[in-house]
Parts: C-alpha cells; structure tokens; sequence
C-alpha cells in the first residue's frame, strides 16, 4: 500500500472505506484515482467513506434512498451522520427512471433534500453511476488537499491590487489559511506586522490595530497562534 506520498512528494490523501464497500465495484473506480489516495478498510457505521478525517460521505442509491423515505430510516442514518465530528456529505445515485419506478411524489423529495441540508446540514450531490460517485470523490479530494488550497490561495492573491514578491506571496498564503482571513486582511496584516515572527508574538490587542480584524477575530488568531499541540493524537 503507498501511503503518505504521490507525485512530486505532494501528500496523499488517506481514504477510509468502509468494509461493506470493499467488495463493490466502485472500489476499482475509486482506483483510478491513487495518486491522490491511499486506501485503508475502516468500520465506519455512520458513512461508507472517510476522507482526510475530514469528510464522511454516505453513497446511496436512488432506490435505497427512496425507499429510506418511506421507511424513515434514512433519516435515522441521517441524524447519525450530523452527530459525528466530520463534516457529512451525501451522494444519491441514480436517474429519473428509479424515481418514475418508486411512483413518490415529487414534493416528499423534494421536503427530504431541504431536511438533509438546511436542518442536518448534509450537502446532498447526485451522481449517475458508480464512476461519477468516484469521480465526485476525487473532486473532493481534490478541493481539500494541500496542493490546492495553495494553488487556490496564489491565485485568489493574484487578483488583488498590491504586487507581491514571492517571498510576500508565501507569507500571505500562510495567512489565508486562518479561518477569517481573506486576502485584504491578509495583506493588511503583513504590511502591519511585517514578518510573520512578529506577528505570532503579537497579543489580541495589536491584532485588533489592523484595519478589518476585531475583538473576535482578533482574539481567534491569537488562540490559534498559542494553542498547545499536546500529542494531537486521538485514541
């Protein structure tokens, strides 16, 4: 199994499939795309997929789904999904001709979908078969890995108005990476600060003397600046 490294060192993505998936031929799909994963069985209980410890994906197929409706017990697997620590993502799968099939009424989906997400805030995706349910996982992959969010973070700092040196694009893609923090403030806070040396020792209030940074962001950077790691392990 290659773990931890795909091209160019970039690190892999680990992708926990559940044990009931192992045997389904999206499994050979999902192998299309091992450069950007590595695989490893997992009992999973809530979803079938565990993406970067970040995302729990549920796939369901349309019939399942809809007869899930009718049983109540996709709403069951639903609520177990919300109450985990992973953001959950659901993938229906299937065409119009499962829903024609079912003969439900087009309302009772519709009223499910705005239950998923607004109420358990379950992003819903539709795919049509197996290799685009694979396909939308790696698009997720792809959203999440470092190798984009760096990509994404120069080319946000692209379009800003302030000709940055490599060196300053770097610092400020640091930056970017700070929940609250868009590329304006990002580059406010640099040209305040100077290094990023010195603005990890700043304390909230001087944070706060930054044009668009208040008490409460402010005070977040400061805690993620001084949080303690510990062992980050879980057990």
């Amino acid at each position: 199994m290659n773990r931890g490294r795909g091209e160019v060192g970039i690190r892999k993505l680990c992708l926990e499939v559940d044990r009931k998936q192992e045997s389904d031929p999206i499994r050979r799909e999902l192998d299309r795309y091992s450069s950007l994963f590595y695989f490893e069985p997992s009992v999973l209980g809530a979803g079938d997929y565990l993406l970067d410890h970040q995302l729990l994906i549920k796939r369901k197929r349309l019939p399942s789904f809809l007869e899930g409706i009718k049983s109540g017990r996709l709403f069951q697997q639903a609520h177990l999904m919300s109450q985990t620590s992973y953001q959950p993502v659901m993938i229906i799968e299937g065409n119009k001709a499962d829903i024609l099939q079912s003969q439900m009424k087009r309302e009772a989906i519709q009223g499910t979908l705005i239950r998923l997400m607004l109420t358990l805030g379950i992003p819903v995706l539709r795919a049509r078969d197996s290799t685009e349910t694979a396909r939308l996982i790696n698009y997720m992959g792809m959203q999440i890995s470092p190798r984009h969010q760096y990509k994404r973070n120069r080319s946000l700092i692209k379009y800003t108005n302030v000709k940055l040196s490599p060196s300053q694009h770097d610092a400020v893609g640091v930056l970017l990476g700070i929940p609250g923090i868009g590329c304006e403030k990002a580059i406010a806070v640099m040209e305040k600060f100077q290094s990023l040396r010195r603005l990890f020792n700043a304390d909230a209030d001087q944070l706060q003397s930054v044009k668009g940074i208040g008490p409460k962001l402010a005070e977040n950077i400061h805690l993620l600046m001084n949080c303690p790691f510990g062992n980050g392990k879980e057990g």
